[in-house]
C-alpha cells in the first residue's frame, strides 16, 4: 500500500502501518478503509458533488499514481478509477498529520 499523501510505500512498524517519510501511522479505522479501497472493485462515481473541499494533492493507495479531481470534487486515480471517499479523506486530513 502507498501513502495517499506522498506516494511512498507504507511500512509495517510495531503492528502499525506507517508512512516513514511522513512520520504518519495509520489508525486501525483508516487502515481498514484503505484496505477496502485496495481490495474492493472501484466505486461507481456518484453524480452528487461533495460538500467538503478536499483540495490538495493525493496519491492512490493501491498504485501510487497522482490522483485527479473529478467533477464531484473527489480525488480519483486515473490508473485504476478508484475514488477516495469522504470517510477516507476526513480521516486523512483531520486525524493523520503528515510531515
Amino acid at each position: 500500500m502507498f501513502c495517499p499523501k506522498c506516494a511512498e510505500s507504507m511500512t509495517e512498524r510495531d503492528g502499525e502501518l506507517t508512512c516513514v517519510k511522513g512520520e504518519m501511522g495509520l489508525s486501525k479505522h483508516l487502515r481498514r478503509l484503505l484496505t477496502q479501497y485496495c481490495d474492493d472493485p472501484p466505486l461507481q462515481l456518484s453524480s452528487r458533488q461533495s460538500h467538503a473541499n478536499w483540495s490538495g494533492l493525493y496519491y492512490c493507495p493501491l498504485d501510487g499514481a497522482p490522483m485527479i479531481t473529478t467533477a464531484t470534487l473527489h480525488p480519483m486515480c486515473p490508473m485504476c478509477d478508484r475514488i477516495l471517499t469522504n470517510a477516507i479523506l476526513y480521516d486523512l486530513l483531520e486525524l493523520h498529520p503528515h510531515r
